[in-house]
């Protein structure tokens, strides 16, 4: 999904593509009621890491295949050293008139490192620390539903750097075949912190038409005492994740 295009014209038209596929991706806001979401854990080593706030809006008619939704968080209000991911949910609506009579899809789940983008001045997703197997779902009645992810088998991550600065890390999922549902938003757009990709690249969805909040993507986490992975970027770049 990550290509270096070389030559002018090359790159001319790459943009105007993706301002064009960008156009085409301009949002259908329905504001919605009625999910809660958790906002902890009740085990001293478990807790919940991402986006918990109430969710507000739905995005109309979004999945087409082949994409990949990203969540940035940080786990230092959860674990003191390290961590280990042990599922990446998100919260879709999905209407009645569009179950037909019910709706099947593959969701895969990963965690990846977060890098510093200069161009963007945000953090985005970056490589792969661990990933799950596919996960299926049928879903069989409307509503707005949390629907959960689980990975095996991740090392412990580390939730300091060297320096004592949180690293930012992504949950990420992809997925591979098109359905009929809604992603979901809150209404407290931040911005540098929750991606969308369609096959050209991460994109803040705060900057989509219409869209006004973030996507309502979360993880769960267990603490661990052996983390394994660090990061070698500055603290410069963490200002703006904690603005």
């Amino acid at each position: 999904m990550r290509r270096i295009y070389k030559g002018a014209f090359v790159l001319l038209l790459c943009v105007f593509w993706v301002g064009s596929a960008l156009a085409d991706r301009a949002a259908n806001v329905r504001r919605i009621d009625g999910l809660e979401i958790p906002s902890h854990s009740d085990s001293q080593r478990q807790c919940l890491v991402g986006n918990l706030n109430e969710p507000v809006y739905t995005v109309e008619g979004w999945f087409t295949a082949q994409e990949e939704y990203s969540y940035a968080f940080t786990a230092q209000d959860c674990c003191d050293i390290g961590y280990t991911i042990q599922a990446v949910h998100i919260v879709m609506n999905f209407e009645e008139d569009a179950l037909y009579p019910f709706e099947e899809f593959d969701i895969y789940a990963y965690l990846e490192k977060a890098v510093w983008d200069e161009g963007t001045q945000c953090w985005v997703p970056g490589d792969e620390e661990c990933s799950s197997d596919v996960a299926f779902f049928n879903v069989d009645s409307p509503g707005i539903l949390d629907l959960a992810v689980p990975i095996d088998d991740c090392d412990c991550a580390g939730v300091h750097d060297p320096a004592g600065a949180p690293l930012v890390y992504m949950a990420t999922l992809y997925f591979p075949l098109p359905f009929d549902a809604d992603i979901v938003t809150d209404d407290a757009p931040v911005g540098c912190t929750s991606w969308g990709d369609w096959g050209y690249g991460w994109v803040d969805l705060t900057t989509v038409p219409n869209i006004s909040g973030e996507i309502i993507m979360y993880a769960e986490v267990e603490c661990c005492d052996t983390p394994v992975s660090t990061v070698d970027l500055p603290w410069g770049g963490l200002k703006k994740f904690y603005r």
